[in-house]
């Protein structure tokens, strides 16, 4: 084998090795996987008891426009499309804004101040430890749930951190499954990019697989 094609080999499985201990071993680093331009529209799917001047079916948008990353959180601004109803087009240009600052260490106290629109990825690790900050929180896998009183509020992500729906319940808790559904609000429409999730172990999962190739091509070529 020759030097250069043992460098080559070196290199990727040194960065599979890293990328992989990284992620397991090391203490995670939590990113920002939404950018700007990304739109999202929630449409109330269920609407057993919902807020005032809000009916089944109707919509609102937000469109990210800039994101800022600060040493303690990332400030995601965006644009707002105020509801409308069913089959109603929105309006050529935005009605207000927003922001929400997601902080990058989830145990952070002012964490739990905020829209709830967006965590960091790694989804399921970041409420984890969010949860675990948090008194009357509570987490699996992509699911948040929030108790207060008889009334148990559940924030469910996509991978790349974004809500994906919202439903606010009563006469529930975890402890005691049952109650009503109240009001449910679901992502219907979105124009986010591919996750970035788990990026890591994609690194090194790609590496070793470059390394197997280049061993079975060589492999044959001394047939």
């Amino acid at each position: 084998m020759e030097k250069k094609e043992k460098l080559i080999i070196l290199i990727l499985f040194s960065l599979s090795l890293s990328a992989i201990l990284t992620n397991v071993l090391g203490q995670t680093i939590y990113t920002c996987e939404v950018k700007e331009g990304d739109e999202f529209i929630f449409t109330v799917t269920l609407a057993t008891m919902s807020p005032p001047g809000v009916s089944l079916g109707d919509r609102y948008k937000i469109n990210i426009t800039v994101i800022t990353g600060e040493s303690d959180y990332f400030e995601v601004v965006f644009d707002i499309w105020d509801w409308i109803s069913q089959g109603e087009p929105f309006n050529s240009t935005a009605d207000d804004w927003g922001w929400e600052d997601v902080y990058r260490n989830p145990s952070d106290y002012r964490a739990n101040l905020g829209t709830f629109y967006f965590v960091l990825s790694p989804v399921s690790d970041y409420l984890d430890a969010f949860a675990e900050a948090n008194y009357g929180y509570s987490s699996s896998g992509i699911k948040l749930y929030e108790s207060f009183e008889l009334f148990l509020y559940t924030y469910i992500y996509d991978l790349n951190g974004v809500l994906f729906k919202y439903e606010a319940a009563t006469g529930i808790t975890q402890a005691e499954p049952g109650g009503t559904v109240m009001y449910v609000l679901s992502r219907t429409g979105s124009s986010s990019g591919i996750s970035g999730y788990d990026l890591p172990i994609l690194i090194g999962l790609t590496a070793i697989a470059g390394v197997s190739i280049l061993y079975i091509v060589k492999k044959k070529l001394l047939k």
